[in-house]
C-alpha cells in the first residue's frame, strides 16, 4: 500500500477529526458503512476504499493513456470526513467519487436541518 504505481499519486495520511461535524458522520454512515462494513476503524476503511477507487482509475489509465493527467487529478481526491495530509484538490465528480458525493450530501443535510418559520412545500424539499 506504500508503493504507488503512477507518478503523481499522493499518499494521504488520514486522522479522525476532533469534533464530529456532519461531513464525518455522513461519510461514515452513507459511504464507509456500506462499502467496508467489516473494518472497525473508519480511517482504515477510508484508506481501503481509496485504494479500491485508485485501482479502478489505474485500470482506466491503462485502457486510455491519453487521459492519464485527467484521471490522476481524480484519483488524488482527498477522503471527506477526515483530517487529510497533504491536502489535494477535490475532483467534484459527485456521481462517481464517494468523497465528493458525501460533500454534496452535507449541503443537502444542512438545507433539510435548517429551521424554517413556515411549513415547507414539497417542491422546496426536492434537491
Amino acid at each position: 500500500m506504500n508503493e504507488t504505481p503512477l507518478k503523481g499519486t499522493i499518499k494521504h495520511k488520514l486522522t479522525m477529526l476532533k469534533a464530529n461535524p456532519p461531513i464525518q458522520q455522513l461519510t461514515q454512515d452513507c459511504i464507509l458503512a456500506n462499502c467496508e462494513p467489516d473494518v472497525p476503524e473508519p480511517w482504515y476503511a477510508a484508506a481501503r476504499l481509496q485504494l479500491s477507487i485508485r485501482c479502478q482509475y489505474y485500470r482506466a489509465i491503462e485502457k486510455d493513456p491519453s487521459r492519464a493527467l485527467h484521471f490522476t487529478y481524480a484519483l488524488n481526491c482527498p477522503p471527506s470526513g477526515f483530517h487529510v495530509k497533504p491536502m489535494t484538490d477535490k475532483c467534484f465528480y459527485n456521481h462517481i467519487c464517494p468523497w465528493c458525493f458525501s460533500r454534496r450530501l452535507v449541503s443537502i443535510y444542512d438545507a433539510l436541518m435548517r429551521p424554517e418559520p413556515k411549513i415547507r412545500n414539497l417542491h422546496d424539499l426536492l434537491v
